[in-house]
């Protein structure tokens, strides 16, 4: 989870990282439904990459003198995921919102990631 916020007088977006989720894949379920593990503020991690910077090291395939401490990976946005849920006010997933149905879910996580990266290129052209 984590927070954008625009910055008027600076005109620049900050990604403020909230937390970490852990979620069981439903596949993986007998009931066919996804399991949350836990939840790790994101502070705590970054607390704990930097206290083990010789395990916590973020590979970069295509350049081996590029390594990078895990801290420093996610605050540089090296990681790459889907957006799983956006506020609503029935507070569920957008795989629940289409009825689990994992491909429409997919292409609207899509779509919203999207929309958002149309949202910031906006901000810069006004």
């Amino acid at each position: 989870m984590e927070d954008i916020i625009f910055d008027k007088r600076r005109a620049r977006l900050y990604y403020d990282i909230q937390s970490f989720k852990l979620i069981l894949p439903a596949e993986l379920k007998t009931t066919g439904l996804l399991t949350e593990v836990a939840t790790f503020r994101y502070k705590d991690l970054e607390e704990l990459f930097r206290g083990h910077p010789e395990e916590a090291i973020w590979f970069n395939p295509q350049n081996n003198a590029e390594h990078k401490n895990f801290a420093d990976a996610f605050s540089l946005r090296l990681h790459s995921s889907r957006i799983t849920k956006i506020q609503n006010t029935n507070n569920l997933a957008i795989v629940d919102i289409y009825d689990q149905n994992e491909m429409r879910a997919l292409i609207a996580s899509q779509q919203l990631e999207f929309e958002l990266m149309e949202k910031e290129h906006d901000l810069w052209e006004q």
